[in-house]
């Protein structure tokens, strides 16, 4: 996987983003109860009914993961005049989506779950009903000129049957088309940006393929075929293919624990589009919607990610770790919704040794999330002379943040980190013992607040200044 350069997009542009999605939308309903006894009549457990919970799914799921981040969504899709559509436009509703609905006189789509810890059985009703392509030309024309990116949802359900003209006026605006395909012929989706089929999806269309290359090559030319930037592929287990016009690469799958996959594909496209739509660069787009889709498979039902689960994908497992003091105060506030100890140390790191390394060591080992505070040159020269720092801080930040164990790295330009310190309110404050607790900036602040101070023990002889004399000796 190329690796990326300097990445920062602002998260602030994810409520500055504008998204259309358009296909399938249906209601998912979940029954949640328990099973003690199996009926007498037949050989089946009987569920004991405690709750029943009602979600968006579908392309509804794809635009509740949107607006759960904080992006402004705009949703078409066609429902049925009857309770399960009432349904879908209050949870639209809601959820601050705008839905354009194209209504039909046949039932909406419905999908019903029955659980335990484990799902049980599924109901699905459901009558496909072909939305035509002046229907959704119609829809489309009041907002096509608005959005950033359209995203189009396909379950095979009549929505997306016609899309040639909807591809058409996006392109013609310069809009990216993100397609989450279904079917047994993928030409429909001619011209858009980007496919997310999954393995089953593709070899449906292409048939299976022997290994990796064979499955690169069908996915190369689909590429060229289509008229399309890439094919992504999600392959369960194996991760993620990739493939441009330009580039082939892999990621690994990223689900610790798999309880339940529906909406998992909804989820991946969401957050894929939205990553590249920002500015992050393709391969990062993906890595974090594979954690995102890899986080959902572990939750049970539809369900979308909170904005506190999901922030911290926006930066974790970046090749650039630096954020400003803005991105970490959000960030320290959604790992602690998450239940996360944040641990935070500061120092120059001018000229990085052993000593530095085994100080940072000891801190991640103690906390969850680990936010290391850098001096600035500005800040340096006021507390050690004009004559350091030896490194600038272009070439100590890539460094520190190169340290497996180093989350996020804030630069800072004052003399103490104590703005850092307010902001994240870290749960451990980590100084060396060249310090006492009495003298570490911070630490009453830290106490206040309930956490605590750990003083580091220090390893003998190894300091910069050491370092410096050292070399200065040899000359």
């Amino acid at each position: 996987m190329a690796s990326s350069k300097v990445i920062n997009p602002s998260v602030d542009k994810i409520s500055q983003t504008k998204i259309l999605v358009i296909g399938d939308v249906m209601l998912d309903v979940t029954h949640v109860g328990h099973v003690q006894r199996i009926s007498p009549e037949a050989p089946v457990p009987v569920l004991e009914l405690h709750q029943v919970k009602k979600y968006l799914g579908g392309a509804g799921n794809v635009a509740k993961n949107l607006a759960s981040l904080g992006a402004s969504v705009t949703l078409i899709g066609s429902v049925g005049r009857d309770q399960p559509g009432k349904n879908i436009i209050s949870l639209c509703a809601q959820s601050s989506i705008q839905f354009i609905p194209i209504f039909h006189h046949g039932p909406t789509t419905v999908k019903e779950r029955f659980t335990t810890t484990q799902q049980l059985l599924r109901v699905d009703r459901e009558e496909k009903i072909s939305v035509q392509e002046h229907q959704l030309v119609s829809a489309i024309q009041s907002t096509i000129a608005k959005v950033d990116a359209v995203i189009i949802s396909d379950y095979g359900k009549g929505v997306c049957d016609n899309l040639k003209a909807v591809i058409a006026l996006a392109r013609k605006k310069s809009i990216p088309i993100f397609a989450d395909p279904k079917g047994n012929s993928f030409k429909k989706y001619y011209g858009a940006s980007y496919l997310t089929p999954n393995l089953k999806e593709f070899e449906t269309v292409y048939g299976p393929s022997s290994n990796e290359q064979g499955l690169l090559t069908k996915a190369k030319k689909t590429v060229l075929q289509l008229s399309i930037q890439g094919v992504v592929i999600t392959r369960s287990e194996k991760g993620v293919t990739v493939c441009t016009k330009n580039n082939n690469f892999s990621i690994p799958a990223n689900a610790k624990e798999v309880f339940d996959v529906s909406g998992a594909g909804d989820t991946f496209i969401a957050f894929f589009a939205l990553c590249l739509t920002i500015g992050y660069p393709l391969s990062d787009s993906i890595a974090i919607a594979n954690s995102a889709a890899g986080m959902v498979v572990g939750k049970r039902g539809v369900v979308s990610l909170s904005m506190a689960e999901a922030l911290p994908l926006f930066f974790t497992g970046q090749s650039n770790k630096t954020i400003t003091l803005e991105q970490a105060r959000m960030l320290a506030k959604c790992f602690k919704q998450l239940g996360k100890k944040i641990g935070f140390t500061n120092g120059c790191f001018d000229l990085l040794h052993s000593g530095h390394v085994f100080s940072l060591q000891y801190a991640k080992k103690h906390s969850d999330v680990l936010f290391v505070g850098i001096n600035d040159d500005g800040s340096i020269r006021m507390n050690k002379g004009p004559t350091r720092p030896i490194l600038t801080l272009q070439d100590r930040i890539p460094v520190i943040a190169s340290l497996s164990v180093v989350d996020f790295v804030i630069p800072f330009s004052d003399r103490t980190p104590l703005k850092i310190i307010n902001a994240i309110k870290p749960d451990i404050l980590f100084k060396g013992s060249d310090y006492t607790e009495a003298n570490v900036v911070g630490a009453s602040q830290v106490r206040r607040w309930g956490g605590q101070v750990s003083i580091v023990p220090l390893q003998k002889g190894k300091s910069t200044s050491e370092i410096v004399k050292k070399i200065i000796s040899i000359h």
